[in-house]
């Protein structure tokens, strides 16, 4: 019997920020953990909700390195650059743990793995997103993408974040 899934089994959108005429915060459910992209899973069961933003407005930029259309180009992601990027990170950790909280998820939950309990300030939890947002571009070849920064992958027609989000975890 082959299972397949693409981890993400449930989701759902919201409005951080008042003045956003869209949804900025999008949210993944997965029902195991997902550190570090999988490598780093602690043993046992566990569940994750990942906040992510939906409108990302850091920019960064890709640039030539050669005029060689073989070589990598250089790319800044710029990520959490923009305040407004970690507001809603933020405001969307807290969210994820209010949903974690639900009576109806009781049965599942033990203690909060990722950022974990002892995470509670808003400077702690802004620490943890960026060590998070760090750990997403670190997964990506070095070579190419360059050092991890928080920043947002963007060119001058600025384009979004291709990858700035927050996992919080439970087992």
């Amino acid at each position: 019997l082959a299972v397949t899934s693409n981890l993400a089994e449930a989701g759902g959108f919201t409005k951080v920020l008042a003045d956003s005429p869209v949804p900025d915060l999008q949210f993944h459910f997965l029902p195991s953990y997902f550190v570090n992209h999988g490598f780093d899973n602690p043993p046992g069961h566990g569940f994750s909700i990942g906040a992510t933003l939906g409108c990302p407005k850091s920019v960064g930029y890709i640039k030539l390195r050669t005029g060689s259309p073989m070589d990598y180009p250089a790319i800044q992601p710029n990520l959490l650059t923009h305040e407004d990027d970690m507001t809603i990170l933020l405001e969307g950790a807290k969210l994820a743990r209010r949903i974690a909280a639900a009576p109806s998820l009781a049965s599942y939950r033990k203690r909060e793995y990722l950022p974990g309990e002892q995470t509670q300030s808003d400077d702690a939890l802004r620490e943890a997103i960026r060590c998070v947002v760090n750990a997403t571009l670190a997964a990506r070849l070095t070579h190419i993408w360059g050092e991890g920064t928080t920043s947002c992958a963007a060119d001058g027609k600025k384009f979004g974040a291709w990858d700035q989000n927050l996992m919080t975890e439970w087992h």
